[in-house]
């Protein structure tokens, strides 16, 4: 990790479900969210796939908090059925009791409600099945779901912001746009930026000798090649990262170790 990036805030996403380990279905939440939290400034340190088991979810969520996480994403697991626990294990992984909250309740029964009423189900009363989905870590704050019927939820532990996601990426990318992205970008300190760039050199281990002769001229700098072919064309592109405190001084340094990268892969290359 460059030390610029010491002081930005920290994330670990949490994406349960066995359906995402047995391949039946993609995780393309965490995808999506790394690409959001990047652009917030916000390093996300790991994603892991939990199944839906107590024992799992607990471990991943305490490796999260000692690993230093300022923040933490659960995807999945809100749902009516047995195996939608996420709430309940993060809650008690983390020492908060859970409450069923009035709150959330009404959010469900209004739910149920216009779902019989545009015909999609045929009973809107809320049994116990559907109540579970009300139930909240004591004190969060409960974050509407504008798309599905489980309601989310935002909590605070020991310093480290927790939100539990819904998994259908619908749900999920609708709730975290009213609901999360724009708590987490008034924590953010620093920013993150990229810049990507071409080189007339398509052997990816000569690129590997021209990267490792610049890191220690730009330490605070990430290089990530990516040879391929795109719109047609054998392309080798480069991805360069960094941390700073704000986006002019992040957009100087990407600048100066492109062009140090450029000219090292084309000495007759000119600004």
């Amino acid at each position: 990790m460059f030390a610029s990036e010491n002081s930005l805030l920290k994330a670990v996403i949490l994406a349960t479900g066995r359906e995402l380990l047995t391949g039946r279905v993609r995780d393309t939440n965490s995808g999506w969210l790394c690409e959001g939290l990047f652009g917030l400034g916000v390093r996300v340190i790991r994603v892991v796939t939990v199944d839906d088991d107590p024992v799992d979810m607990t471990r991943e969520f305490s490796r999260a908090v000692q690993d230093g996480a300022d923040v933490i994403i659960t995807t999945g697991g809100l749902g009516p059925t047995p195996d939608d626990m996420t709430i309940r294990c993060i809650a008690a992984a983390a020492g908060v009791p859970v409450a069923r909250s009035d709150m959330a309740f009404g959010l469900i029964s209004g739910r149920y409600a216009d779902l019989v009423n545009c015909g999609r189900l045929a009973d809107p009363s809320i049994n116990e099945d559907r109540a579970h989905m009300a139930d909240m870590p004591l004190g969060a704050t409960v974050m509407p779901n504008r798309v599905g019927t489980a309601p989310g939820a935002d909590f605070v532990v020991g310093g480290v912001r927790v939100f539990c996601l819904p998994g259908p990426p619908p749900e999920m990318t609708a709730m975290a746009c009213e609901s999360v992205l724009p708590q987490i970008a008034r924590m953010v300190h620093g920013t993150l930026a990229r810049l990507t760039i071409e080189l007339p050199v398509f052997d990816e281990s000569h690129v590997a000798s021209l990267i490792r002769g610049l890191l220690g001229i730009h330490p605070d700098v990430h290089f990530k090649p990516e040879p391929g072919v795109f719109d047609g064309r054998r392309v080798m592109r480069v991805h360069l990262e960094t941390a700073a405190d704000c986006r002019e001084s992040a957009a100087v340094r990407l600048e100066q170790a492109a062009a140090a990268l450029r000219k090292a892969a084309d000495p007759s290359w000119k600004a």
